[in-house]
C-alpha cells in the first residue's frame, strides 16, 4: 500500500494487523509490537507449522524490529520432542521461540528450568499475547509489560496453588474484534488493576481456568474455573464504559474499577449485551 491508496493518513490507534481470534476477527495494534521490540534482541526459533496464527506473526514482526536472527529448523529436528528441541535451541544461540504446540513449550520451559537455562516462549491468543520468561533460577514468569491474572468469582486474585479464570492483560491486549462492539464488551473487559499513569486499560476473557502452583508455575486447564461469573447462568451483570469509548460485561457483584461508569444497571445476561450492541452515543449521554 502506498500513501496514495489511503483514503486518510494514518493514525496512532489505527490497527496494525487484522488476524483471526476466539470470537471473530481481532485488530491489533502497534503497541504489541512496540512493546516486544523493547526487549533486548535475541535470537529467536520459528517452530511454527503452516500458516502463523496472530501470536507468532507479532512474535516475527516484533523480532524482526529488534534486528535478532530467525532460525528455522530442518527435517532433522523432530519439533514434538523437547529435549531435542532444546539441545537445537542451544547450538543455534536462540533464547526465544515462536510457534510450537502447548504441551512441547510447557516441557521445555520446565527443561530449560531445571538446567538453569534462559529461554522465553510467546505463546496465548491473537486477543491476548503472553510472552513468559524462564529466568535462571526463578519459575517462568510473564515478560515485563505483560500480564496473566487469576481471579475468583468476584475477579480478585486467588492464591498460589488455587484455581482461577485466566485473564490477560498489559501490552499484549489487542484492541478488540473488528467491527464488533458487542463482542469486544463480552470479551475485553476492563483491568482492574488499572493502566499505566492510572489510567483505564483493557484486560482480555480467555474463557479457561488455570492455577498456580506452589512454587509459581502457571497451569493452564482446559474448561472454564467453576466459580466463573461468565458461565453460571444465574449470574447478574452491569454494563461499564469508559471515557475512552470502550464498553464491558461486568459481573453485578465485582467491585467497579476506577475510571469506568455503570451505564446499565443490574440485570441478566441478556438484557446487557442487547445493551453492549446499541449505539455508543446512548451512553456518552449517560455519561456526560
Amino acid at each position: 500500500m502506498t500513501d496514495a491508496d489511503r483514503l486518510r493518513p494514518p493514525c496512532p490507534g489505527d490497527p496494525l494487523l487484522v488476524v483471526p481470534g476466539e470470537d471473530g476477527t481481532v485488530a491489533v495494534g502497534g503497541e504489541a509490537v512496540a512493546a516486544a521490540a523493547q526487549a533486548a534482541p535475541a535470537d529467536t526459533a520459528w517452530l511454527v507449522r503452516g500458516y502463523p496464527d496472530g501470536d507468532a506473526a507479532i512474535g516475527l514482526l516484533s523480532a524482526l524490529v529488534c534486528g535478532a536472527r530467525v532460525h528455522v529448523p530442518d527435517g532433522s529436528v523432530s519439533r514434538d520432542v523437547p529435549h531435542e528441541v532444546l539441545g537445537w535451541l542451544r547450538r543455534r544461540g536462540a533464547r526465544m521461540v515462536l510457534g510450537g504446540a502447548d504441551d512441547v513449550l510447557g516441557a521445555l520451559l520446565a527443561l530449560a528450568r531445571a538446567e538453569g537455562a534462559g529461554l522465553s516462549v510467546s505463546g496465548g491468543w491473537a486477543e491476548g499475547r503472553l510472552v513468559v520468561e524462564q529466568m535462571p533460577g526463578s519459575p517462568p514468569r510473564p515478560a515485563p509489560g505483560y500480564r496473566a491474572y487469576l481471579l475468583d468469582a468476584l475477579l480478585r486474585p486467588v492464591g498460589p496453588g488455587e484455581t482461577g479464570s485466566l485473564y490477560i492483560a498489559g501490552a499484549g491486549v489487542a484492541q478488540g474484534y473488528a467491527g464488533g462492539p458487542g463482542s469486544d464488551g463480552e470479551r475485553f473487559l476492563p483491568d482492574p488493576f488499572g493502566g499505566p499513569g492510572g489510567g483505564t486499560a483493557r484486560m482480555w476473557r480467555t474463557g479457561r481456568a488455570a492455577r498456580l502452583d506452589e512454587d509459581g508455575s502457571l497451569r493452564v486447564l482446559d474448561a472454564p474455573a467453576h466459580d466463573d461469573p461468565f458461565t453460571d447462568e444465574h449470574a447478574t451483570f452491569v454494563v461499564l464504559a469508559d471515557t475512552a469509548g470502550h464498553r464491558a460485561l461486568w459481573p453485578a457483584t465485582a467491585a467497579i474499577p476506577e475510571g469506568w461508569y455503570e451505564t446499565h444497571g443490574e440485570d441478566a445476561c441478556a438484557p446487557c449485551l442487547d445493551h453492549l450492541h446499541s449505539p455508543l452515543d446512548d451512553d456518552l449521554d449517560d455519561l456526560f
